[in-house]
């Protein structure tokens, strides 16, 4: 006959919705002729050991096991359960395990810089008495989200890299819309026996410009002004050009405003795509940063 294990469950509470019970109990009843000793009764097979996880609750891991006799043959082995030391934990922590399977950093700062602005925040049109913009135009202090990540890959996508960075988003990203982000890849190889591989840093920086009503805010905002207005479209399809005149019939100094490429008496803006719109989802950044703000374990 073998040593038998058997839990016992007296004491054993269990309410709805708590923890399962951080102790247990076992019977250890050892077969005559074998050695029936304290050491042989904690580690007997079927007795949880050290580090292992309590089931239903595997933040808690056994910190002490205890054996009473009640017999020559038989112990009362009883098991704790608590939260790991910072040692326990560094122990339990798999060695050598590959770079690219190793968790992220994921940081979140913030960074500011003055731009030019259509609406304040009462959603008002910044305009003179006249209803024209500005010139120069008003400006404020933007304050951009930035999310840096870094993770390790086993090689490095130059393409990627080249394509993506100074680029914006043609999708939606963590709610922002089309062109409301910028993003900037870098990376640096690494060589740490066993392993080699890349360490890819993406700095994200997320612009809102819903607050002031402007569409894909990473786009340029220019004033149509001039020193020249459209005389007319050639007949071979090129614009003919002459120069703006003052009152006295003189080519103005300085840029005139334009609409529709005719001198105007007002100013108006025009808006440029400054940078190319790419999927942002091929990236793989977007369920981890999630994730990561929602304070859960990441996927990787």
């Amino acid at each position: 006959m073998a040593t038998e294990v058997t839990q016992s469950w007296e004491g054993q509470v269990y309410r709805d919705g708590a923890s399962p019970s951080s102790g247990k109990t076992f019977m250890v009843t050892f077969d005559r002729g074998e050695r029936a000793t304290p050491a042989a009764a904690c580690s007997a097979r079927g007795v949880p050991q050290r580090g292992d996880a309590l089931a239903g609750a595997d933040w808690l891991v056994v910190t002490d096991i205890e054996a009473r006799p009640l017999g020559p043959l038989c112990y009362e082995v009883s098991v704790t359960y608590g939260a790991p030391t910072a040692e326990e934990q560094e122990e339990q922590e798999p060695k050598n395990i590959e770079p690219w399977r190793q968790p992220w950093s994921i940081a979140v700062r913030t960074q500011t810089e003055s731009v030019a602005y259509d609406f304040d925040v009462l959603s008002k049109k910044v305009r003179n008495s006249a209803g024209s913009p500005f010139d120069p135009p008003d400006q404020r202090e933007e304050t951009d989200l930035v999310i840096q990540v870094v993770r390790n890959h086993v090689t490095y996508d130059l393409d990627l890299a080249r394509d993506y960075s100074n680029s914006t988003n043609e999708d939606m990203f963590l709610g922002y819309p089309t062109g409301s982000v910028r993003v900037n890849i870098s990376g640096d190889y690494q060589q740490e026996f066993p392993w080699v591989y890349w360490r890819v840093t993406y700095e994200l920086r997320f612009r809102d410009g819903r607050v002031y009503k402007i569409d894909a805010p990473w786009d340029a905002r220019i004033a149509d002004q001039g020193f020249q207005e459209l005389a007319r479209i050639g007949d071979d399809g090129v614009p003919i050009l002459r120069a703006i005149l003052d009152d006295d019939g003189r080519p103005v100094s300085e840029p005139h405003a334009l609409k529709g490429g005719a001198k105007s008496s007002t100013l108006t803006w025009l808006r440029f795509q400054r940078y190319p719109r790419l999927r942002y989802a091929k990236l793989g950044l977007e369920k981890n940063i999630k994730l990561a703000l929602a304070g859960k374990w990441l996927q990787l």
